[in-house]
């Protein structure tokens, strides 16, 4: 069974945090994907709610920019379904298609909460080790 931040190939629809990924891109340093995570866990509510706003409002030009800042926080942490889900916001909002950009938002709050619980486990988790 994958964890909430493993990857695996069987259940890619468990998969929360892509972790391997994230490493990856940071070459190996775990300490640091904690501090991306935790930048992640300050901005993403808080850019959530500007998107949810902007959709709110019907503005296009907030939406779209709002979608893009939480694609790519989340691609720093590996969260490749908020990375997905953020994306169609941000595509439906580009082509004015706002209904469908709040569709694609009430999504991607669903795949935030999950990547924030993932998240906070990773960084509890990693509190013992930090400590030593």
């Amino acid at each position: 069974m994958a964890t909430m931040w493993s990857v695996s190939k069987r259940e890619p629809a468990t998969v929360v945090v892509d972790l391997p990924g994230a490493l990856d891109r940071i070459d190996g340093d775990q300490r640091l994907l904690n501090e991306i995570a935790e930048i992640f866990l300050n901005d993403g509510p808080r850019l959530l709610e500007s998107l949810q706003s902007a959709v709110a409002a019907r503005d296009v030009i907030r939406t779209e920019s709002s979608a893009h800042a939480l694609k790519g926080i989340a691609a720093n942490v590996g969260g490749l379904r908020v990375e997905r889900a953020a994306l169609a916001v941000e595509d439906a909002a580009r082509t004015g298609q706002m209904e469908l950009a709040g569709i694609a938002a009430e999504c991607l709050t669903t795949e935030i909460d999950r990547l924030v619980d993932a998240l906070e486990r990773m960084v509890v988790a990693a509190e013992p080790a930090r400590a030593r």
